[in-house]
């Protein structure tokens, strides 16, 4: 089931992140890791997902793309 992500190969990842929210603690960070060409769509689902949270990608030792992190701050 893992290895099919659907036609853009990111339905596994949408179900995650829509669930996400009502799982991760505040403060909290999530991490996901992506195949390389998911970048910057699987960021901008991160970002729907989590619109206050700190979204970024970080690269890979050969400069792919490979991990989304999502940083919560605790609310003030």
């Amino acid at each position: 089931m893992a290895l099919d992500g659907g036609a853009d190969g990111l339905d596994l990842i949408r179900r995650l992140l829509a669930a996400a929210p009502r799982a991760l603690a505040n403060p909290g960070c999530l991490l996901l890791e992506i195949e390389a060409s998911q970048g910057p769509a699987a960021l901008a689902l991160a970002g729907s997902a989590f619109p206050s949270a700190h979204v970024r990608i970080e690269k890979d030792l050969a400069g792919h793309d490979r991990v989304i992190i999502v940083e919560q701050s605790a609310s003030p």
